[in-house]
């Protein structure tokens, strides 16, 4: 996930290359795969890639950043476990990897993969612009937001992670 280019584990920092393109404006990772967004809404992504989260089409290993085509400018990167979540500048919100339990509240918890930045059509620009970068992943099965101080959570609600007052296994 470091894009350096090889598949070498790395036990101390390295400075990633000449690929990367410019200073990063936001950057995300999680088990699978890294993103970064250059100072001018370019985003970038390398890494294990087994569900499709580099967002470039297929699954597959991706050892260097590559540029991620995606019809709108992103404005950050929010990662779960096997997921990605990116609000637009233009109030739209694209979603790459596992959609699995619900982890990326797109109205579906089919184990169906999103391989390319896909538009999730179940939320609105005042939410999506709302959204900040904060954003905490307990477990690969779920994620929250938080709009504007308020948390919003989706996915895999087996204990009660989601804290919405249930622990029955519901999504």
């Amino acid at each position: 996930n470091v894009g350096l280019g090889s598949a070498t584990n790395r036990s101390s920092f390295y400075q990633v290359g000449t690929n990367v393109k410019d200073v990063f404006a936001s950057c995300n990772s999680n088990s699978e795969s890294s993103f970064y967004i250059t100072n001018d809404g370019q985003l970038y992504s390398t890494g294990r890639n087994i569900n499709g989260g580099c967002g470039l089409g297929f699954v597959g290993e991706v050892p260097t950043f590559t540029k991620v085509t995606i019809p709108a400018v992103p404005r950050t990167i929010i990662g779960s476990n096997m997921g990605f979540i990116i609000p637009c500048t233009n109030g739209e919100l694209y979603m790459t990897g596992s959609r699995g339990e619900g982890r990326l509240g797109d109205g579906t918890v089919a184990y169906v993969n999103y391989t390319s930045p896909t538009k999730n059509t179940l939320v609105d620009a005042t939410f999506v612009n709302s959204i900040n970068n904060t954003m905490h992943t307990f477990v690969s099965d779920y994620m929250i937001l938080f709009s504007t101080g308020t948390p919003y959570a989706s996915g895999a609600d087996y204990n009660g992670e989601c804290a919405i007052g249930i622990k029955n296994g519901s999504y």
